[in-house]
């Protein structure tokens, strides 16, 4: 007794029960066509096995020059962009996605690849210095954006100030920070940024400004004073710092590049600048005091 032929099955992919015609085959295990790719495509080893199929039959070189020719083409362009972005924006596109990614980046050798993949990648975009200067002044542009809103400067410095005010957090980000300025390829970065930076007018104007009211409102304060002239005292009196010092000045005294840079600074109103800076020094009686203090002692010490 033969056994009876089943009218329905279900689907494999999609759950679904399905008639199951005369004709079809008792193998058939989806209910359309679309279905059946589906679960095929879901399939990495399958999606591996066809990319390598495609690899070999076809040249990489024209159907690279190809979607480069389909790309110029700005109707092509529009219309496969409205078509990604509709399909994007599905419910259905966005959970897939979402259980896909969370799948993929479970594994820790596809996390480990994508992390040096995008380090790799964004080294080497930073050593352009057309992206760099790019991505500076789209930075700048965002960061004043942001601080110019009262509510986001209020509630980011608020952050900031909590967070710098716990010890182990401050320890844990000045670790962190010397850490990373301590690695070669980014003290080099940073050294070449500095050396552009510095090589603009405008910008060595505008630092020199600043350092020089910080400076001058830091030695307004009594005891910001006092504790730098102790650490100044202490340092030169050192025998390092005393050998490096005269190492420097023998130096510069007979470096033929230094020697003209003096000369020019000199030559170009320097001389009265720095007569006009001692005269304003000088005309300060707590100066005046000190020094002339100094200088007394020094000679009344006795020479070697």
């Amino acid at each position: 007794m033969t056994a009876e032929r089943p009218t329905h099955k279900k689907c494999r992919q999609c759950g679904e029960w399905f008639n199951l015609s005369k004709r079809a085959s008792l193998k058939q295990k989806f209910c359309c066509g679309s279905c059946a790719a589906t679960y095929r495509t879901s399939d990495p080893k399958w999606r591996k096995a066809q990319s390598e199929k495609i690899k070999a039959q076809c040249d990489s070189e024209v159907m690279r020059e190809r979607s480069r020719k389909a790309w110029d083409d700005p109707e092509t362009r529009a219309y496969l962009t409205e078509k990604t972005r509709e399909r994007a924006n599905t419910k259905e596109h966005k959970a897939y996605m979402l259980e896909h990614n969370k799948k993929m980046w479970a594994d820790p050798e596809f996390r480990a690849a994508q992390t040096e993949s995008k380090r790799k990648r964004s080294v080497k975009q930073w050593e352009d210095p057309a992206f760099r200067e790019k991505m500076s002044a789209v930075t700048t542009q965002t960061n004043k954006k942001r601080w110019a809103d009262p509510e986001f400067k209020k509630r980011t410095g608020f952050r900031i100030k909590l967070a710098l005010a716990q010890p182990l957090e401050k320890k844990r980000k000045s670790a962190e920070s010397k850490e990373r300025m301590n690695r070669p390829e980014n003290r080099a970065r940073a050294s070449e940024q500095a050396k552009q930076q510095w090589e603009n007018p405008e910008y060595r104007a505008f630092m020199s400004g600043v350092s020089h009211e910080t400076a001058v409102k830091r030695w307004q304060d009594p005891v910001y004073r006092k504790q730098q002239i102790a650490n100044l005292k202490k340092a030169s009196q050192s025998p390092e710092h005393r050998a490096r010092m005269s190492e420097q000045g023998k130096r510069l005294a007979t470096d033929p590049v230094a020697i003209a840079r003096r000369k020019a600074w000199w030559d170009a109103g320097g001389k009265a600048k720095q007569i006009e800076a001692n005269k304003k020094r000088w005309a300060d009686p707590e100066y005046k005091a000190r020094v002339s203090k100094a200088i007394s002692e020094a000679k009344r010490k006795p020479k070697p």
